[in-house]
């Protein structure tokens, strides 16, 4: 027995009542005549999705993306929020090593050969600013005036800022050669 749609298998007149959609009394077709009704029969009817189950799939892709994009806007705002951290901190560091290993900066005012006095550099300082600016810079003294240079703003980026109320006009000084680190106005820190 051969499993085709094919109407040869069907004698010539109930091939014809088939293909109109006419019902013969099953009592006329052969076994292998209603086997082949039957196939075809279910492929015709069985050939596509339901428009409830179209939806009931277009709703889970929908929520599946959803769930997706929210996830990825939350990874995107640590990602930015932990880059900028990291800045901060390298920054900060920075700082500290150099006032460690007495770096001073090659510019007018704290290395400024021409003039008979002694440069002194005192410290490097990171200093906050406001709630999206920061400065590291370094003091300088000269004849007992002291003064700031290699000064560099820094911004945050977009969306990232400092807890000002916490942290409003937070210093942290570092000493040269290691001779101490101070703070003041960061979170009480005096």
């Amino acid at each position: 027995m051969q499993n085709s749609f094919k109407n040869e298998h069907l004698p010539a007149p109930r091939a014809q009542g088939i293909l109109k959609g006419q019902v013969l009394p099953s009592a006329s077709f052969s076994r292998q005549d209603r086997e082949v009704f039957a196939q075809r029969n279910k492929f015709l009817t069985s050939s596509g999705f339901t428009l409830v189950e179209i939806l009931v799939a277009f709703s889970v892709v929908i929520i599946i993306t959803g769930i997706g994009m929210a996830s990825l806007a939350s990874y995107s705002r640590k990602q930015a929020l932990e880059q900028a951290a990291a800045i901060v901190k390298t920054d900060i560091e920075q700082a500290k090593f150099k006032s460690i290993s007495r770096v001073k900066p090659n510019m007018t005012g704290c290395n400024d050969n021409t003039l008979p006095d002694i440069d002194i550099l005192k410290r490097h300082v990171f200093y906050i600013q406001d709630s999206k600016t920061y400065r590291v810079y370094v003091e300088c003294e000269k004849n007992a005036a002291v003064s700031q240079v290699d000064s560099v703003a820094k911004t945050l980026p977009q969306g990232i800022s400092f807890d000002t109320p916490v942290l409003s006009n937070c210093t942290i000084v570092f000493q040269v050669l290691g001779c101490g680190v101070s703070a003041s106005g960061c979170n009480g820190a005096g």
